[in-house]
C-alpha cells in the first residue's frame, strides 16, 4: 500500500513540476514588445441606420468621429514622441505604451 501511495504522489509531483515550466510570471516570455498596427474596418448601410442624425457617426460619413481622432488609438507612431509619463491622453495606445515601460506601441489604420 505504501508503494502505491508513493507512486501516486510521485506522478502528481511530476505533473505539477511539468505544468509550471511554461508559466510566465510578470510577462517574462509573453510581454508585447515592438510595434503593432491594428486594422479597423467600418461598414455602413443606408437602409440599416436607425438614427440618421447620430452625433458619433452621422449618416453618409465613412467612419465614426472617434475613429478620425486619437480618442481610441493613435494613428501615427509620431504621437508617442510627445507623450510624457504623466500624459493626459487616455486611450488604448497610451495605456499599453505606459504599461509596457515604453516598449510596445499600438496604432490603428482605418478603412
Amino acid at each position: 500500500m505504501k508503494k502505491v501511495i508513493l507512486f501516486i504522489f510521485t506522478i502528481i509531483c511530476c505533473f505539477v513540476s511539468y505544468s509550471q515550466r511554461y508559466q510566465s510570471y510578470y510577462g517574462y516570455k509573453f510581454t508585447p514588445v515592438g510595434d503593432l498596427r491594428v486594422l479597423m474596418v467600418f461598414v455602413s448601410f443606408d437602409e440599416w441606420c436607425e438614427e440618421p442624425n447620430r452625433v458619433d457617426w452621422p449618416a453618409g460619413q465613412s467612419m465614426p468621429n472617434w475613429a478620425n481622432e486619437d480618442e481610441f488609438l493613435f494613428h501615427d507612431f509620431s504621437a508617442f514622441d510627445t507623450l510624457t509619463s504623466y500624459s493626459q491622453i487616455q486611450n488604448f495606445s497610451n495605456y499599453y505604451y505606459q504599461m509596457s515601460n515604453h516598449r510596445f506601441r499600438m496604432i490603428e489604420e482605418c478603412l
